[in-house]
């Protein structure tokens, strides 16, 4: 066991010696918080928390990748490019154009929606003037059917009265 333990910090300082750095990943939580502290800083974006800086390695020294971060609730995206030489980190990032599609997208949604506010009592009111027609429509329909049927059933009786009186008349001859 402390052979492993041995081997293991021997690597450790053999790695620190030689200039091993950091893997992606490893960089991209770097980029991250720093990111954080400097956009937070000269940007005025208090409210945004860095969630996730994701890089690939490049040619050379230079990575990309996207950053992600949060402000309200609502994801907002980088482009990250980095250089990185084993000692030195730079970077920069710009607002992703997905943000602005998205935001453009938010808007017009919210656009639709406040219109369909503001149009709400005219449509409720037309709906009720059209239930009101149709309702008024069918009691015409109604009553016009019950008068056809009163008259049906009228000149049915009239008509059964005159059958069976012929049918007496018949009978007693």
């Amino acid at each position: 066991m402390m052979n492993w333990i041995k081997a293991y910090l021997i690597a450790a300082v053999a790695c620190a010696a030689a200039g091993c750095g950091m893997d992606s990943a490893q960089l991209g939580e770097y980029v991250k918080k720093e990111m954080q502290e400097e956009l937070v800083k000269t940007s005025g974006l208090k409210d945004l928390k860095m969630t996730d800086v994701r890089l690939i390695k490049g040619e050379g020294v230079e990575y990309s990748g996207v950053g992600k971060g949060e402000i309200g609730g609502h994801v907002v995206k980088f482009d990250v490019t980095c250089k990185y030489d084993g000692k030195t980190v730079l970077w920069d990032a710009k607002p992703s154009e997905e943000n602005f599609a998205l935001l453009a997208t938010k808007e017009k949604a919210r656009d639709i929606c406040n219109a369909l506010k503001a149009a709400w009592p005219e449509v409720k009111k037309s709906a009720k003037e059209t239930l009101d027609a149709a309702s008024k429509k069918a009691g015409e329909y109604y009553d016009a059917a019950s008068k056809k049927a009163g008259e049906y059933y009228d000149a049915a009786k009239k008509k059964t009265v005159e059958c069976l009186d012929a049918a007496k008349g018949k009978l007693q001859q």
